[in-house]
């Protein structure tokens, strides 16, 4: 409920000039009576409510716009980069009856990689290198193996989620350009 706002100054509601003013505009200080001044939820008189709506509206298309570009753009690196690395090891595994399999092997590593790298922090490595003797080697090939048999289930998983945020962003654009 607005309080009255007492005025000695003879005018009234900029919309309903009869009647009584119970409150002003926040944003331009145009005067109100209730039924003005409770019409919009931001208390915001009609025309600057129609100009923070139409600022919001744009905002949120700029913010959809530049999320479906995003996602888009990763949705590419992700098939570069699986294409790539899928004929890398159809090549390797070419003659050996294990080109698929190591197609997909090829394909997860770099996410297999990141995740190993997110979990194997300092203090693990440190673990790894002391339980294989300090063989710094023998540490990062068992690094590496994990890694390929993560990136396994991982590359999947990050192309799915990949192709939601697109489609995701691709609705919100449209939502946001029909004015839904």
């Amino acid at each position: 409920m607005v309080n009255e706002v007492k005025t000695n100054i003879g005018v009234g509601c900029y919309n309903h000039p009869d009647r009584t003013v119970v409150a002003n505009c926040p944003n331009c200080g145009k005067f109100m009576c209730r039924e003005c001044a409770e019409k919009n939820k931001s208390k915001l008189c009609d025309s600057c409510e129609k100009e923070r709506i139409e600022r919001a509206e744009q905002e949120i298309k700029g913010q959809a716009k530049a999320i479906k570009q995003d996602s888009v753009g990763e949705l590419i690196k992700v098939a570069v980069i699986s294409i790539a690395l899928a004929i890398l090891g159809f090549c390797i595994g070419q003659g050996s009856g294990q080109e698929w399999m190591m197609a997909w092997i090829f394909m997860g590593f770099p996410w297999g990689w990141k995740i190993i790298n997110q979990l194997m922090t300092g203090n693990f490595m440190t673990w790894l290198l002391i339980w294989t003797q300090k063989a710094w080697l023998v540490a990062y090939i068992i690094k590496f193996v994990l890694a390929a048999f993560i990136g396994m289930f991982a590359w999947p998983i990050k192309l799915i989620i990949t192709i939601y945020h697109v489609v995701s962003a691709k609705n919100l654009e449209k939502k946001v350009a029909g004015g839904n």
